[in-house]
């Protein structure tokens, strides 16, 4: 069974990663396959990305993953079976569009909330943290079953 605090820093480095990833996305979207281009978000962050280095972008994405963690493994422990996974996702969904709407409020992210945030709106806004903290968890559920399952820690 894996420690808590070792889940945050995973989820924190899974978080910067998909970030990275996401930053590729945005610099190179017109240069991505039409069928690619039809999902418009990743273009709307080209000026938040303008505004942050590589690391910087990424170390902020990733605390707040470890941050939104945090308060989803306090409601809901790890999933064992179908049941689980259902409500432990449906708790991430909510756990991660409160946190976005913390980020859009809150003062600390200005340039994400004069640039995406602004895009976007509360709504949508709400929906895609939502989205990227599932596609975060899954990840993290998935290395975490690699572990359980292929080294043993």
């Amino acid at each position: 069974m894996v420690s808590h605090t070792f889940i945050y820093i995973l989820t924190f480095i899974i978080t910067g990663l998909w970030d990275i990833v996401l930053r590729f996305i945005s610099e190179n979207y017109d240069t991505l396959p039409k069928w690619i281009q039809w999902f418009k978000d990743p273009k709307i962050l080209q000026p938040y990305f303008k505004h942050h280095t590589l690391l910087s972008a990424a170390l902020l994405a990733g605390f707040v993953g470890a941050f939104a963690q945090f308060f989803i493994l306090n409601i809901h422990k790890l999933p064992t079976n179908s049941k689980t996974f259902i409500t432990f996702m449906i708790i991430t969904f909510i756990i991660s569009g409160i946190t976005g709407l913390l980020m859009q409020y809150s003062g600390l992210y200005p340039i994400l909330s004069e640039t995406y945030y602004k895009q976007l709106g509360k709504i949508k806004g709400f929906y895609h943290d939502g989205i990227s903290g599932l596609i975060a968890q899954i990840n993290v559920l998935t290395v975490l079953y690699f572990i359980k399952n292929f080294i043993n820690i």
